[in-house]
């Protein structure tokens, strides 16, 4: 039974770590665009600006409402023609063929960056506003707003920290 993950001649070992190294280089790749991409589309479902606004319900509705599978297919069959045809209207007339790996990246990374969005955005709808309303009563700025309140590393022991008085 386990024969074929042997190393050797007659076992897979080799094949199957290559495949396990692969298929977690693609998680974490993927893992870290799509955190990118979620980041901003949350920014941009909660900026003020109705066109960012309506962009990002588009991009989390879609990709968010279409098969998986399909997504993958389509950037996997159609994204090298894709970019020659943007390629082609800077003058480029060569042929653009794009490798599976970014390909899986780019796909998986535009699909879990359509749920982070709505998480990442649930998450800072989920801070109460009374929050914001005392750290901006510090003296907190909008960045050290997002750093100590909206996104904590670990929590503040006094309620206005000396720094946030400061403005530093």
């Amino acid at each position: 039974m386990l024969d074929f993950i042997t190393q050797g001649l007659h076992g897979w070992g080799p094949q199957l770590l290559s495949g396990t190294a692969m298929t977690v280089a693609v998680a974490l790749s993927s893992f870290l665009l799509g955190l990118a991409f979620g980041a901003a589309g949350a920014a941009a479902k909660l900026s003020d600006s109705i066109l960012l606004k309506g962009l990002a319900e588009l991009y989390t509705t879609a990709v968010r409402g279409v098969p998986e599978l399909l997504v993958i297919y389509l950037l996997f069959f159609g994204g090298s023609g894709m970019i020659m045809a943007v390629a082609g209207v800077f003058g480029y007339s060569g042929y653009v063929e794009l490798n599976a790996f970014s390909i899986g990246v780019a796909a998986v990374g535009l699909i879990s960056g359509a749920y982070s969005t709505e998480v990442i955005r649930g998450a800072v709808k989920a801070v109460p506003y009374g929050q914001i309303e005392a750290a901006r009563a510090c003296g907190m700025g909008r960045w050290r707003i997002l750093r100590r309140v909206l996104v904590p590393r670990r929590p503040c022991a006094s309620p206005c920290p000396a720094s946030a008085m400061s403005g530093s």
